[in-house]
């Protein structure tokens, strides 16, 4: 399993400095990206 840098920033900012829930964050990463962690799952 790898994140991109850019991934892992935009996500940051979401929970860091936005202050969003970590679990809604990635969630919707997880939505939005279904070709980059598919790969991931045997």
């Amino acid at each position: 399993m790898s994140l991109q840098n850019i991934d892992q920033a935009k996500m940051l900012v979401e929970v860091d400095i936005k202050k969003r829930d970590v679990k809604e964050v990635v969630n919707e990463w997880l939505d939005n990206n279904p070709g980059k962690w598919k790969s991931w799952l045997p």
